[in-house]
């Protein structure tokens, strides 16, 4: 019914519709509908159940035909070594019927010479490099306190306006011709902070609210699953209302683990995002804390491990004196080497936010 209505279908709208039926009266329907909903598998796990219905199929296709063998073998007059022959191509046969199956799903993912891919358009770029596009995930990477939250405002600032607007989105290009959501989660911040990041992102291009399809969420204090379920359900709803994602910013990956050193916890979760980007078209882009003290630049645990692994892009944000340098060394395009015309920025007590100051190089002088 709230379909058919163009209402959007989510954990609200479904629990307050429920309330005017009868069946549910005296129901706590909010936790009802999320219950619900955190038990609902999403798409980019469907390559998984499918695996699950093959194998279970198949299995229950062995037994039938084992169980027919058994029955016919105690009364057949055939020879013993015929009857073998012909039981022995039955199997054969349904585990050739199974392989086919693979094989076609493994075609489908073949190369194709005449089924050419359009080079992806980007979705953000720093300082004329292209750093996240469609399908692919985005790592950022810093010690405390290095301005991670001001580069996150500036990706958010620089969907709101266009390269040639002149505003300052510390070397930041990505905007959003399309109007299509850009979700943002942060799960690290205080409620005020996260305010004064989404405020200062708005001051950067001059505009006294956020657009509509602009959507920024505080999940700090939220539990990893109920993080997890919260992030899907919101890509849902945006990819309905608005026709597409831009691109979706988690601040603090880690939250949405129990353990980063839990290599079976961590690497699902990166096959999954990884599936939500190619499903919704659109680039995550996600922050991670280095380990304390390294020196060579390394997400914390297995999380960050199978993170460079699989991300497109690794961004780190270092500290140089006062100046915040951006490089990347570790991506599948052009690099942006920590040097002396790496793109950065610093504190300004005039605009009391970080702005651009060209290199470290510049910014020395």
């Amino acid at each position: 019914d709230l379909h058919s209505r163009n209402v959007p279908v989510d954990t609200a709208t479904v629990a307050v519709e429920l309330q005017n039926h009868p069946a549910f009266s005296g129901h706590n329907l909010f936790a009802l509908v999320a219950q619900v909903s955190s038990a609902t598998s999403t798409t980019a796990q469907a390559a998984f159940f499918v695996e699950q219905v093959r194998e279970y199929a198949l299995r229950r296709a062995l037994i039938l035909k084992a169980t027919s063998i058994a029955q016919r073998a105690s009364d057949t007059t055939e020879s013993i070594d015929e009857f073998a022959d012909k039981a022995a191509d039955s199997l054969r046969n349904i585990a050739s019927a199974s392989s086919q199956i693979l094989t076609d799903r493994l075609d489908a993912r073949a190369f194709n010479v005449n089924r050419q891919l359009e080079r992806p358009k980007p979705i953000y770029q720093i300082a004329g490099t292209v750093v996240s596009t469609p399908g692919n995930l985005t790592s950022i990477y810093s010690q405390a306190k290095t301005g991670k939250s001001s580069l996150i405002g500036a990706m958010m600032a620089a969907a709101m306006t266009t390269p040639t607007s002149r505003h300052d989105t510390l070397s930041v290009e990505g905007p959003n011709y399309a109007n299509h959501a850009l979700l943002h989660f942060d799960t690290e911040q205080s409620l005020y902070d996260w305010q004064q990041l989404v405020c200062s992102s708005l001051r950067r291009v001059d505009l006294p609210e956020p657009p509509p399809w602009l959507l920024s969420y505080n999940l700090t204090g939220v539990g990893a699953r109920e993080c997890r379920d919260l992030i899907r359900s919101a890509m849902r709803t945006a990819h309905r209302k608005f026709g597409g994602i831009h691109s979706i910013i988690i601040d603090g990956i880690a939250d949405l683990v129990v353990d980063p050193n839990d290599a079976d916890e961590c690497f699902p979760l990166i096959t999954e995002l990884h599936a939500l980007a190619i499903e919704y078209n659109t680039a995550i882009i996600v922050i991670l804390h280095l380990n304390p003290g390294s020196q060579n630049e390394k997400g914390r645990g297995h999380l960050g491990s199978q993170l460079e692994r699989k991300s497109e892009s690794n961004l780190t944000l270092t500290k140089d004196g006062e100046t915040t340098v951006i490089s990347s060394t570790r991506q599948r395009g052009r690099p942006i080497p920590k040097d002396d015309k790496a793109p950065s920025f610093r504190w300004s007590d005039e605009r009391q936010m970080h702005v651009s100051c060209g290199t470290p190089e510049a910014a020395a002088r």
